[in-house]
Protein backbone atom coordinates (compact mmCIF):
# COMPACT_ATOMS: atom_id res chain seq x y z
CA UNK A 1 0.00 0.00 0.00
CA UNK A 2 1.71 3.39 -1.06
CA UNK A 3 1.18 6.17 1.00
CA UNK A 4 -0.94 8.17 -0.62
CA UNK A 5 -3.17 5.25 -0.44
CA UNK A 6 -2.92 4.62 3.45
CA UNK A 7 -2.96 8.38 4.38
CA UNK A 8 -6.72 8.60 2.28
CA UNK A 9 -7.52 5.48 4.30
CA UNK A 10 -6.89 7.29 7.28
CA UNK A 11 -8.89 10.61 6.62
CA UNK A 12 -11.95 8.15 5.33
CA UNK A 13 -11.45 6.50 8.97
CA UNK A 14 -11.05 9.39 11.08
CA UNK A 15 -14.49 11.37 8.99
CA UNK A 16 -16.52 7.93 9.21
CA UNK A 17 -15.58 7.95 13.74
CA UNK A 18 -16.06 11.66 13.97
CA UNK A 19 -19.49 11.48 12.32
CA UNK A 20 -20.21 8.50 13.94
CA UNK A 21 -19.61 10.56 17.29
CA UNK A 22 -21.45 13.36 16.14
CA UNK A 23 -24.37 11.00 15.19
CA UNK A 24 -24.03 9.34 18.66
CA UNK A 25 -24.25 12.62 20.43
CA UNK A 26 -27.34 13.26 18.71
CA UNK A 27 -29.56 10.41 18.18
CA UNK A 28 -28.21 7.33 20.31
CA UNK A 29 -27.00 8.85 23.76
CA UNK A 30 -29.45 8.54 26.53
CA UNK A 31 -31.58 11.25 27.08
CA UNK A 32 -30.75 12.69 30.81
CA UNK A 33 -27.36 12.67 29.34
CA UNK A 34 -27.31 15.53 26.29
CA UNK A 35 -26.26 18.08 28.07
CA UNK A 36 -24.89 21.27 26.71
CA UNK A 37 -21.16 20.04 27.09
CA UNK A 38 -22.17 16.67 24.91
CA UNK A 39 -24.12 18.77 22.25
CA UNK A 40 -21.41 21.12 21.94
CA UNK A 41 -18.82 18.14 21.34
CA UNK A 42 -21.27 16.84 18.55
CA UNK A 43 -21.56 19.64 16.83
CA UNK A 44 -17.73 20.02 16.66
CA UNK A 45 -17.15 16.30 15.59
CA UNK A 46 -20.02 16.94 12.83
CA UNK A 47 -18.00 20.20 11.28
CA UNK A 48 -14.62 18.49 12.10
CA UNK A 49 -15.78 14.98 10.14
CA UNK A 50 -17.36 17.08 7.27
CA UNK A 51 -13.81 18.90 7.42
CA UNK A 52 -12.25 15.92 6.75
CA UNK A 53 -14.04 14.63 4.02
CA UNK A 54 -13.53 18.05 2.01
CA UNK A 55 -9.86 17.89 2.33
CA UNK A 56 -9.76 13.73 1.42
CA UNK A 57 -11.44 14.55 -2.17
CA UNK A 58 -9.25 17.83 -2.20
CA UNK A 59 -6.31 15.71 -1.21
CA UNK A 60 -7.06 13.01 -3.63
CA UNK A 61 -7.54 15.06 -6.44
CA UNK A 62 -3.77 16.74 -5.61
CA UNK A 63 -1.66 13.52 -5.36
CA UNK A 64 -3.37 12.49 -7.92
CA UNK A 65 -0.98 13.75 -10.66
CA UNK A 66 1.39 14.73 -7.79
CA UNK A 67 2.34 11.39 -6.39
CA UNK A 68 3.03 8.37 -8.85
Amino acid sequence: MSLKNFHILFIALAAFCCLGFAAWTFWLAPADVLDRTLRITGIASGVGGLALIVYGFRFAKKAKNMIL
